[in-house]
C-alpha cells in the first residue's frame, strides 16, 4: 500500500468515526416514547394510591363524624322540642358528643407510618431477541425409532428411548436412570408441578412416573379414547385424541 493510498485509507476511517458519533448525538428510539408514558402512568397510579388513601385515612372518617353530629343534633332538637328535661337523656347525647370530639381529635392528631417506595431494578429492561435462536451447543444421540417423545422439568428431561426404554437426563444430558418401557407407544410426555410427576402419554392410558423412584403407575381415567397428545397447567392436564376435529379433555390434577 502506497503511502497515499495509506492516508486516504486512514481518513476513511475518520470519516466513519464522524459519521457514528453523528448518529450516536441523534439517536432517540421509539422506546423513549414508550418510557415517557410509562412515567405518566406511573404517576398516575401513585396519584390514584395517595387519593385513595386520603378517602380511606381521612375523608371517610369526616363523612361518618358529620352524619354522626347530625343525628346528635337532631337528637337534642327532639329533647328540645319535647321539653324532655331527663338527666339521663341528657347524659346519654353528651356523652355520644364527648365520644365524638374524641374521635375529631384523634383524627386532627392523625400520624402516618410512610415506608419509602422502593422501585424494582428489572421493573424496565432491555427486549431480548430471542429469534433467531443461535446453534445448539450441546448435543446427545440417543439410539431411536421415527420419533422420540420428550418432556422435561427444572432438573431433568425424560426421553422415549426406540420405545423400549425411558431414559431420565441431566442438565449435563447424561443418562442417569434408566427402566424398561412395556406399554403403548409413548406419544408424549409432560411435566405436572402439582402432582410432581412425569404424565406420559399413549394410546389407551396415562401413565404417571416418579423420578426419585422411576416408578411407573397407571392414572385412571374414566374414558376410553384414544389419547394422542397432552401438556398440563397448574390445574389441569388436557389431552387430545386420535381423530378428526379432536375435542380437548380437560381432567383437575387436585381431585
Amino acid at each position: 500500500m502506497t503511502t497515499s493510498s495509506y492516508n486516504k485509507s486512514v481518513g476513511d476511517l475518520n470519516d466513519t468515526i464522524d459519521k457514528l458519533i453523528d448518529r450516536l448525538s441523534t439517536i432517540e428510539p421509539s422506546s423513549l416514547e414508550q418510557l415517557e408514558q410509562w412515567r405518566e402512568a406511573s404517576y398516575r397510579s401513585i396519584d390514584d394510591y395517595c387519593k385513595h388513601k386520603r378517602y380511606e385515612l381521612i375523608e371517610k372518617k369526616q363523612i361518618q363524624q358529620e352524619k354522626q353530629l347530625d343525628h346528635l343534633r337532631t337528637q337534642v332538637n327532639q329533647l328540645i322540642d319535647r321539653h324532655d328535661n331527663k338527666k339521663e337523656h341528657y347524659d346519654i347525647i353528651n356523652h355520644d358528643i364527648q365520644l365524638a370530639e374524641i374521635k375529631i381529635n384523634e383524627l386532627e392528631h392523625l400520624r402516618l407510618t410512610l415506608h419509602p417506595l422502593s422501585i424494582d431494578e428489572h421493573l424496565i429492561v432491555r427486549r431480548r431477541r430471542i429469534f433467531p435462536l443461535s446453534h445448539s451447543y450441546r448435543t446427545i444421540h440417543l439410539k431411536a425409532g421415527l420419533e422420540s417423545a420428550i418432556g422435561t422439568n427444572d432438573q431433568h428431561l425424560l426421553v422415549d428411548r426406540e420405545g423400549k426404554h425411558l431414559c431420565l437426563l441431566d442438565q449435563n444430558l447424561t443418562i442417569i436412570k434408566e427402566i424398561p418401557f412395556t406399554h403403548e407407544g409413548i406419544h408424549g410426555i409432560c411435566w405436572s408441578s402439582t402432582i410432581h410427576r412425569f404424565i406420559i402419554i399413549t394410546f389407551k392410558e396415562i401413565l404417571l412416573l416418579d423420578e426419585k423412584t422411576m416408578s411407573l403407575e397407571i392414572c385412571p381415567i374414566p374414558s376410553k379414547k384414544d389419547w394422542w397428545r397432552g401438556t398440563c397447567s397448574n390445574q389441569s392436564l388436557f389431552l387430545s385424541t386420535v381423530e378428526w376435529g379432536s375435542a380437548i379433555y380437560e381432567f383437575n390434577l387436585n381431585s
